[in-house]
C-alpha cells in the first residue's frame, strides 16, 4: 500500500498520553521510510519523568524534523478578531492586545473567550451605527483563568441543565458518539439526547456529521465536560451507560460488534466500585472474557 514514491501519511495526535508499549510500537513503525509519520503532542502536558520523554529523545536517531507551534502573536490575534467582527485591524487592535495577554495567543482560547464575552454582553452590537463594539476597560479588568479548560467549565455552567447532561453523556462515551448509541442512551435516560446534542452543536461545542455522529469540536471541550463531573459520578455514569449499551447489544444479536466493545469499555471505566449488585461481578467478568476472546480472534 505504501512506497517511497507514494508514502502513506499517518497522523497521531496527543501522543504524550500513550503508554510505553504504544510508544515503542510507534517508534518502530516510524523507522519505515515508506510511511510518513506526524506525531503531535503538547509539551506542557507531557510528564517529564515518564516514558514519553525518554521515547522523544530516542527519536533523534530517526532524523525526524521537529516543528514547534506556539501561540499567535498580537498581529495574528488581531487578524482573527478583525475577521470575526468585520472591522478593520486598526479598530480591533486595542481589544486584540487585551485578548492576546489573557489567552497567550492560543487560537482556540481566543475564540472561546470571545464567545464568553459576547454572552456576557461585553462584546455586543451597537445599534446606532450597526457594528460590533466592546467594553475594553471591563474586559481588561475581568478575572479570567489562563486555563482554557477552566474557562470552558465556567462557561458550561450557564447552559441549561439538560444541555449540560447531554455534554456529560457524550464525554463519558468519548470523542465521538453515534446516532445508534444516542438512541439507546436516550431510552435509558428517558430524555431526547439527540435534541440536546443538536443544540450544543449549534453553540459550537460539538460537530454534527449529518446527524449520524456527534464529535467534540476540540479535545479541551471534551476534557472540560468530563472534568465537570466528580470521579465518583463519572464511574456511576460509565457503569450505567455500559450496562444499557451491553443489554441492547445482547438483546439484538450484536454480541461481538463495535457496540459490544463500546459497552464493555464503559463498564470497565466504571470499575468495581460502581457495581451495586454482587451478582453483576460474575456477569462483568464473563463479558470481559468474551471480549478478550473476540479481540484475539480479530
Amino acid at each position: 500500500m505504501s512506497s517511497h514514491s507514494r508514502p502513506i501519511t499517518i497522523v497521531i495526535d496527543d501522543i504524550q498520553w500513550a503508554d510505553a508499549s504504544s510508544l515503542m510500537l510507534a517508534g518502530n513503525l516510524a523507522s519505515n521510510k515508506s510511511v510518513f509519520f506526524i506525531f503531535c503532542f503538547r509539551d506542557d502536558e507531557a510528564d517529564t519523568s515518564g516514558p514519553f520523554t525518554a521515547w522523544l529523545s530516542s527519536l533523534s536517531l530517526l532524523s525526524l524534523d521537529e516543528l514547534k507551534l506556539g501561540g499567535l502573536n498580537v498581529d495574528g490575534v488581531n487578524r482573527l478578531v478583525s475577521d470575526a467582527l468585520h472591522l478593520v485591524p486598526s479598530v480591533t487592535r486595542p481589544l486584540s492586545t487585551v485578548l492576546h495577554h489573557k489567552t497567550r495567543g492560543l487560537p482556540f482560547f481566543v475564540r472561546r473567550l470571545m464567545y464568553s464575552l459576547e454572552q456576557q454582553n461585553l462584546i455586543h452590537v451597537q445599534m446606532e451605527t450597526p457594528r460590533w463594539t466592546w467594553e475594553l476597560e471591563r474586559i481588561a479588568n475581568l478575572e479570567i483563568s489562563d486555563d482554557a479548560v477552566a474557562l470552558l467549565m465556567e462557561e458550561m455552567k450557564s447552559l441549561p441543565s439538560d444541555l449540560q447532561l447531554g455534554l456529560q453523556v457524550a464525554a463519558c462515551i468519548g470523542t465521538r458518539i453515534t446516532k445508534h448509541e444516542i438512541d439507546i442512551l436516550s431510552r435509558d435516560q428517558g430524555k431526547n439526547l439527540y435534541d440536546m446534542l443538536s443544540q450544543v452543536s449549534m453553540k459550537g461545542y460539538m460537530n454534527n456529521d449529518n446527524g449520524s455522529i456527534f464529535s467534540f469540536a476540540h479535545d479541551k471541550i471534551e476534557q472540560a465536560c468530563y472534568e465537570s463531573m466528580s470521579e465518583e459520578l463519572r464511574r456511576v455514569k460509565h457503569m450505567r451507560y455500559g450496562l444499557a449499551l451491553c443489554s441492547h447489544s445482547m438483546e439484538n444479536g450484536e454480541k461481538h460488534g463495535e457496540l459490544f466493545f463500546t459497552a464493555l469499555n464503559q463498564i470497565n471505566h466504571g470499575g468495581p466500585t460502581a457495581v451495586q449488585d454482587c451478582n453483576q461481578k460474575d456477569i462483568i467478568a464473563a463479558l470481559n472474557l468474551r471480549g478478550g476472546k473476540r479481540a484475539i480472534e480479530l
